[in-house]
């Protein structure tokens, strides 16, 4: 019995990527490369913590070619479809590794970026402590999430026969949030671990909390 839960349980998050890059991972291209012109500014070496099929980090790495550029996920069906995705052209590189126990060396990334992923995150301020560890000095953080509020610029969503619509988008940016009072507390808990020039700002319809280490 559990052999075949397990069985259902990966063939579901197989599916789950599949439809991730034919739908999502298409649709936020023009985003993806928006965003990585804004990381890319940071030099690298960078880390996406909860990469997903790793739009953002190839991107960021297309961009930043010599540099190190890493995206880690705890789904291992995730990474395996970041990893078929990935061209040998690109230097992006993918683990299976849970964000509150990173095994990267202190200091180790000069940028870390979490992009639509704190929503899954089962101890947020264990992920937050283990950023700032593998920050270098000087390093940013930047947690990046979707406002279903904001304003939707042309050319941000690569859409094919108006779909996915706005009122599409706005649903699934609402459903996979984190609640509201965690997000108005967040510059708060980062000052409290020790982040410094923490910022709110919007780029697109996302908004962006930055702090540095």
């Amino acid at each position: 019995m559990r052999s075949r839960a397990l069985f259902r349980e990966r063939t579901a998050n197989l599916l789950k990527m599949f439809a991730y890059s034919v739908g999502p991972g298409r649709f936020y291209r023009p985003a993806y490369d928006a965003l990585a012109e804004r990381v890319a500014d940071e030099g690298g070496p960078f880390l996406e913590v909860g990469c997903g099929p790793g739009g953002l980090v190839r991107a960021v790495a297309h961009r930043l070619p010599s540099a190190i550029c890493v995206g880690i996920d705890r789904n291992p069906s995730v990474v395996t479809k970041a990893r078929s995705l990935t061209s040998s052209a690109n230097s992006a590189t993918f683990e299976v590794m849970d964000g509150e126990e990173m095994v990267f060396d202190d200091g180790m990334f000069q940028c870390v970026v979490a992009l639509q992923s704190m929503f899954h995150w089962h101890d947020r301020l264990a992920v937050l402590r283990q950023i700032r560890r593998v920050l270098a000095s000087g390093g940013v953080l930047m947690l990046i999430q979707a406002d279903p509020a904001a304003d939707i610029p042309g050319g941000w969503i690569n859409r094919r026969a108006g779909w996915p619509t706005d009122r599409v988008l706005r649903y699934r940016w609402g459903r996979y949030r984190p609640e509201q009072s965690f997000l108005d507390a967040l510059p708060c808990r980062l000052e409290e671990l020790g982040f410094t020039e923490i910022s709110v700002q919007t780029h697109g319809f996302y908004t962006v909390w930055s702090a540095r280490k």
